[in-house]
């Protein structure tokens, strides 16, 4: 579900554009209701197209850099999207407050949350550890986790955010039965707050690498006739970021065992692992540390518990459920990794 509302009015204002910009007549337009983004499917006599409205964090620049992205994992063997460049061969565009591009329409099936089967959890593990090889040598992404983002970080801080949440919760004007379940996450994360114990800071050590940024099952179209992914998309998110965190995150989002955010596979995991080092690149001190500093990340964040879409609600209390199994096994799990990977990563 998008999370803003569209610049266009309505089809014909959207036709207008498409007109104005690429020189497209008689098109066929159909909302695709998947992802934060408003995005649509356009059909004319010279293919399909998906265009995309992005939010107005998005700017060209960042948009531009996608384009940059995509070139570069495609050349190293990634499927990805192809941009379609305008009539003054421009491939952003910026409209009522938004910016937009093209690209070709990429046929596949977005599976639900936890549901891949093993053959595409499987590939995915491989395709992010070809993304980050692909993306090795480049230094215009951001960072997703400076030092700062560490160093700024207290207990305290984290838990006045999610007081002052279970706050705003209470004197809105949800439903009961929503309010329960959201007041439940945050004193759920408060408590879990105020038994952490960790040094945070360390977690600074881990391996740094050039990625997708939001890597999950949201991100692949598949066909699931072939048990293959057809595509990873929307690389408008690319940072530099913690190779653990995009390992075990895409991991926890797709595996059938975490539907309730209650269980990691450990024999699953530690094949999912295997399949991302064929390309991707981590040492004994990153696989040792994959879950404790997941756990870090979770027990931090609040996305989606005081939004207005119910989606993102669901997924805060998704996660708050996957922080608390995490909080009683993630040095299991980390220990686990040690045992399995020692003496095969340096």
């Amino acid at each position: 579900m998008s999370v803003e509302r569209s610049v266009f009015s309505d089809n014909s204002e959207l036709a207008m554009f498409l007109r104005k910009n690429y020189g497209m007549e008689d098109c066929f337009v159909l909302k695709i209701d998947e992802g934060s983004a408003n995005c649509y499917k356009i059909e004319n006599k010279g293919g399909s197209f998906f265009l995309k409205d992005f939010q107005k964090k998005f700017d060209r620049c960042s948009i531009e850099r996608e384009i940059e992205v995509c070139k570069l994992v495609r050349d190293i063997g990634v499927p990805t999207s192809e941009f379609i460049a305008g009539l003054d061969n421009k491939y952003v565009f910026e409209y009522n407050g938004h910016c937009f591009h093209l690209q070709k329409f990429i046929e596949g099936y977005m599976f639900a949350g936890n549901d891949f089967n093993d053959e595409v959890l499987y590939e995915s593990a491989e395709l992010l550890g070809k993304i980050n090889l692909g993306l090795a040598n480049i230094d215009f992404l951001p960072e997703g986790f400076p030092d700062k983002w560490f160093e700024d970080w207290t207990i305290e801080k984290s838990l006045k955010k999610h007081k002052d949440i279970l706050e705003s919760i209470k004197a809105s004007k949800r439903t009961t039965e929503e309010k329960e379940k959201i007041i439940e996450a945050c004193q759920e994360k408060i408590n879990l707050l105020k038994a952490y114990g960790e040094d945070h800071l360390k977690y600074k050590n881990l391996k740094t690498v050039n990625s997708h940024g939001d890597y999950n099952r949201l991100q692949l179209l598949c066909d699931i006739a072939k048990n293959k992914i057809n595509a990873v998309i929307d690389f408008s998110g690319a940072a530099s970021v913690r190779a653990v965190w995009e390992i075990i995150r895409s991991y926890s989002y797709g595996a059938k065992e975490c539907i309730n955010g209650s269980n990691i596979d450990l024999i699953k995991f530690k094949e999912y692992i295997e399949k991302y080092l064929k390309y991707g690149k981590l040492d004994l001190f990153d696989i040792s540390n994959m879950a404790g500093f997941y756990y870090y990340n979770l027990l931090r964040s609040t996305y989606g518990l005081n939004s207005e879409n119910r989606n993102l609600n669901d997924l805060a209390i998704w996660r708050t459920g996957l922080c608390k199994y995490l909080s009683e096994s993630y040095n299991d799990i980390d220990l686990y990794l040690f045992n399995e990977f020692r003496g095969s990563v340096g």
